[in-house]
């Protein structure tokens, strides 16, 4: 790993906490003492997160996803109705790639270019890409795939 120290700046993945650790002298010396290093728990080391990791949930917010998981009975109408509207807010906020620029998910929806066949499948495949990205999602474009966009 010595040829990572040439380029600047440069970092390592740690092996067990997933985060971003900055190559300098003490990365390398204890790569050259070990070949798998836990470079997170160096000394003096700079590290950076990792997006692409999901962050743990806190104590209290996992309750009210496991509440929220168990089912719809388990929450008031109001909760239920509170969930769907903030679901929604982010759904329609989120840009899309669509025709070589960028448009929000809530104003193609709304626009009448796609019929409700359309707008299920997409809005599906929204969600789950969603769910996927987690919070990095407000920070990137989905790209729409072309199949199911109007042509013309």
């Amino acid at each position: 790993m010595a040829y990572k120290a040439e380029y600047s700046p440069s970092e390592l993945l740690c092996p067990e906490k997933q985060v971003w650790v900055k190559v300098d002298r003490t990365v390398l010396q204890a790569l050259d003492r070990s070949p798998y290093v836990v470079l997170s728990c160096l000394p003096g080391v700079e590290m950076k997160p990792n997006l692409s990791v999901p962050r743990p949930v806190p104590a209290t917010a996992s309750a009210a996803a496991a509440a929220s998981s168990a089912g719809p009975e388990h929450l008031s109408l109001q909760q239920q109705i509170r969930t769907r509207l903030q679901q929604r807010q982010q759904l329609d906020s989120q840009l899309l790639f669509l025709l070589k620029q960028p448009v929000r998910w809530g104003a193609l929806r709304e626009s009448g270019l796609l019929d409700e066949a359309q707008i299920g499948e997409l809005e599906e495949r929204l969600a789950a890409w969603r769910a996927v990205a987690g919070e990095t999602a407000a920070y990137l474009l989905y790209a729409t795939p072309s199949e199911l966009l109007p042509v013309g």
